[in-house]
């Protein structure tokens, strides 16, 4: 019969057949020849698989032969050659490139002349092929048995770990009799070995979306979380003497779970019994926020339902920061934003000091803003500790763009003391300061923490956390080899890495302690590229990426559905409702909203729909059990996954926030913004495993999708509903920007594509509809008076109106700004028009392309 099947091999495979040669263990490389036939033997048990990869292993005497059936080609990949005993200690990649096909090989091993020589390479080949037709299977008792299974099928066929050892022990189906293994997984065994197709669960090779929801659907969120791959079983699996451990891996790699399976084992195995001198062992899990502090929780009590061995604690730093203050941490308030620019506002002007003029002073806060400088002092000089001068004017200002010339951190600093003082004299505290003031006690010694020490201490989260509060967790542990860190830098809330040598001294990884996780279990390779070009690595050289690059799932491409803002919450419901409809488990589904409105929105839907849902709330962890859908915020969402992701309102105004645009001084704190909203909707749509939808519109789209590239998604328009009116949109003039501005140059100070902030002004004596403008909060003048009624009764019902510059001319300063005003129709309250395209905004924010 004519040979139908091709056979190539591997540069690894061609090493290993030249080692063997020169051992003098020769002449069974011809022996394969007959897989030319297809991998078929007389054994029964033993056939070709269709539409999937398979690997098997061809054995005479000592030697192994493994190789990998690519049935939809009908090829054979030869993988390794080698002795029994060193064959499986470096298993052979199924990633290997081909390198040649069989026939060359054999020339080349029977000959030591160069294939160039034509007519000695046709010699040489039928030579070589007349010894492989008389070479048979049978001969030297050479046999050809499949692989039976190996952990990554249990994993994916979700057979129960206790049961692996007795599995991976046997050589067959028939083997596992009287082993004490159930029926249920002996019959799944049997059907994945005996009936492979594309529509059962799938192998590692090949997975399409089918499979993929097969395997999770009607399971609540529980099944999804809690199981650990082979890989991610690896480091679970190391000895707990090695540390300190950093884990680093982008999302869906299993941080999170690595940790909570390595809290288990301490209490299972009883490791560090030595420690139990004076008590049980005390471990804690760390992480920066408390939604992902409880439903870490959660997830531990579903892979360990007995840690009575132990005292297990789960807390967020700053609850940890607040027990060790005790008392004296309830004599100071936190406050935020709002009343700390109140102080910074009183501090501007006492500052007294002949190095700077008082116009310096008065001008530092317009040029920088409220908000710059006290995310200065939070994240610079208390997150790092700097509370010398010297020490920040030395100082390397990681992960901020904006530079600062020495003469403004001096003033910064100084403002920064006058500030700290006051806010002092108030009983007021921020969450920096908080943990600046205990890593300082415990150094000194002021603070006792015997009873607060941990034997083991897992951090997650590690890119959220601070010099200052990485240095305060180091304190809290008896053995710095026994601390564990996690992170995924592209979701850090700073811009860079913290350096390793300015923390402490006892904390240094190496190959040996530090894990990336490059593979996903979870992910579809096709979420993971739509979403990637959001990605901002935390730091700045190539060992810093901790992305993703091998997803194990494929599925179908991410869902761009265009529809209005309006309709968002009733889309997301629908969706919702249809994904049920599959028997997919409302668990499963979660909805990420931009804020607590849009939230109660989709929340209403959802009832209307009959689709039950469960708003997740700051108080409590994640309901993994839950069998309804999760609302949750973007901001709320680091650290969980979930199967099935619908993100709402992914529109200008939303990602990044109007307020945070209207706040930046300059394009460089302007670039800064938009790299945050970047990192949060990276986080928002990477939350994603199996299905994931994004809702824009196209009248208001978000400036971030300019980085999405088109073609990973598919793209859908949703009709929006024909009772609403389509919005206004009226070209004018800036009124009264001659009086307003002055004699300048408007190219200078305006670019086409700038928002102008409305501001009502009805106690105007002239017109109670007055309407003013405002660029970068300073007065440019007035919506035109024939105008300004109709735009001040759309305000007045608190509709959103939007003024954007659209053409910019030099040589009238009266009508040289040519402005669009878009709001909404005030019959519906349609949000405003938008520029159409996402061409648009590239041309709008060019310090970003």
């Amino acid at each position: 019969m004519e040979a139908t099947w091709d056979i190539n091999f591997t540069s690894q495979f061609e090493k290993d057949a030249k080692r063997l040669d020169k051992s003098g263990l020769g002449g069974w490389l011809t022996g394969l020849s007959f897989l030319k036939d297809g991998p078929k033997v007389d054994n029964k048990q033993l056939k070709a698989l269709k539409k999937q990869s398979k690997a098997f292993r061809w054995r005479k005497g000592d030697l192994r032969v493994i190789f990998r059936v690519v049935g939809q080609s009908r090829s054979i990949l030869l993988l390794a050659a080698r002795h029994r005993k060193d064959v499986y200690k470096k298993p052979p990649s199924d990633k290997q490139e081909i390198a040649g096909s069989f026939d060359e090989l054999l020339v080349r091993m029977h000959s030591n002349k160069s294939l160039n020589d034509e007519k000695y390479k046709v010699s040489a080949m039928q030579n070589a092929m007349q010894k492989a037709l008389i070479f048979t299977p049978d001969n030297g008792q050479a046999e050809l048995e499949e692989i039976f299974i190996d952990e990554a099928d249990l994993f994916l066929l979700d057979i129960p770990q206790e049961y692996y050892p007795l599995i991976l022990d046997v050589k067959g189906l028939s083997s596992l009799e009287g082993k004490g293994i159930p029926s249920s997984v002996k019959r799944r065994l049997e059907d994945y070995l005996t009936a492979p197709s594309t529509d059962h669960i799938g192998k590692i090779y090949s997975l399409d979306q089918s499979n993929d929801i097969d395997a999770i659907a009607n399971h609540t969120l529980d099944r999804f979380l809690v199981s650990l791959d082979p890989q991610q079983k690896s480091i679970v699996e190391k000895p707990f003497d090695g540390g300190p451990w950093l884990i680093r891996g982008g999302p869906g790699t299993g941080k999170t779970l690595i940790n909570l399976a390595r809290i288990k084992r301490i209490y299972q195995e009883g490791i560090g019994d030595d420690l139990l001198q004076h008590g049980s062992i005390k471990t804690g899990f760390i992480t920066f926020n408390k939604q992902l502090s409880k439903s870490a929780e959660a997830m531990f009590k579903a892979i360990s339902i007995d840690s009575s061995g132990g005292d297990v604690s789960f807390s967020t730093l700053d609850s940890l920061v607040m027990s060790l203050l005790g008392n004296a941490g309830k004599e100071s308030k936190v406050v935020f934003e709002k009343e700390q620019a109140a102080v910074l506002n009183l501090v501007m002007g006492s500052v007294n000091d002949e190095r700077w003029d008082e116009k310096y002073i008065s001008t530092i806060q317009q040029r920088r803003g409220s908000s710059f400088i006290l995310e200065e002092f939070d994240q610079i000089i208390l997150g790092n500790g700097l509370t010398k001068e010297e020490e920040y004017l030395s100082f390397t200002r990681k992960g901020r763009k904006v530079a600062l010339l020495s003469k403004e951190r001096g003033l910064i600093h100084r403002l920064y003391r006058l500030w700290s003082k006051e806010m002092t004299r108030r009983g007021w505290s921020t969450f920096a300061g908080r943990r600046l003031t205990v890593e300082r006690m415990i150094y000194q010694g002021q603070l006792d923490i015997s009873r607060n020490c941990y034997d083991y201490l897992f951090i997650d989260e590690l890119q959220d956390l601070s010099v200052t509060a990485i240095r305060l967790l180091a304190h809290l542990v008896k053995y710095p080899k026994n601390l564990t860190f996690t992170a995924d830098t592209a979701q850090s809330i700073y811009l860079k890495s913290p350096s390793w040598s300015n923390i402490s001294n006892n904390i240094r990884f190496h190959p040996g302690n530090s894990f990336i996780l490059r593979k996903s279990y979870r992910i579809t390779s096709e979420i993971d590229r739509a979403v990637k070009p959001l990605r901002l690595n935390a730091g700045d050289t190539e060992k810093d990426n901790d992305g993703i690059e091998q997803t194990i799932f494929s599925g179908e491409k991410p869902c761009w559905l265009n529809c209005s803002l309006d309709n968002h919450p009733s889309a997301a419901a629908e969706l919702s409702k249809s994904l049920i409809e599959k028997d997919i488990n409302p668990g499963q589904i979660a909805i990420i909203t931009p804020d607590k409105k849009t939230t109660d929105l989709v929340q209403q839907a959802l009832s209307s729909y009959g689709v039950p849902s469960d708003v997740f709330q700051k108080n409590r962890g994640l309901d993994i059990n839950s069998k309804a859908v999760h609302l949750l915020h973007a901001h709320v969402v680091k650290g969980l996954e979930f199967p099935f992701v619908i993100v709402t309102g992914i529109v200008e105004g939303k990602y990044p926030p109007y307020s945070a645009v209207q706040a930046a001084k300059d394009n460089v704190q302007l670039e800064e913004t938009m790299d945050n909203a970047r990192r949060l909707l990276y986080v928002a749509l990477s939350r994603a495993a199996r299905g994931l939808w994004m809702l824009t519109d196209e009248l208001m789209p978000s400036p971030l999708l300019t980085y999405l590239n088109q073609e990973d998604w598919t793209y859908r328009e949703k009709r929006v509903n024909s009772t609403l009116k389509k919005p206004y949109e009226i070209k004018s003039h800036v009124s009264g920007i001659q009086y307003a501005c002055g004699e300048i140059i408007l190219s200078q100070y305006f670019q086409v594509g700038d928002i102008l902030v409305t501001n009502r002004e009805k106690n105007n004596i002239h017109d109670s509809n007055a309407i003013f403008l405002t660029h970068n909060k300073k007065k440019i003048g007035y919506i035109p008076r024939d105008l300004a009624a109709l735009v001040a009764n759309v305000i007045d019902q608190g509709m959103n109106v939007y003024v954007r510059i659209i053409c910019i001319n030099d040589s009238s300063l009266y009508s040289g700004l040519t402005i669009s005003i878009s709001m909404p129709s005030q019959e519906k309250g349609r949000q405003a028009s938008k520029p159409k395209n996402i061409q648009r905004f590239k041309d709008i924010y060019k310090p970003y392309h």
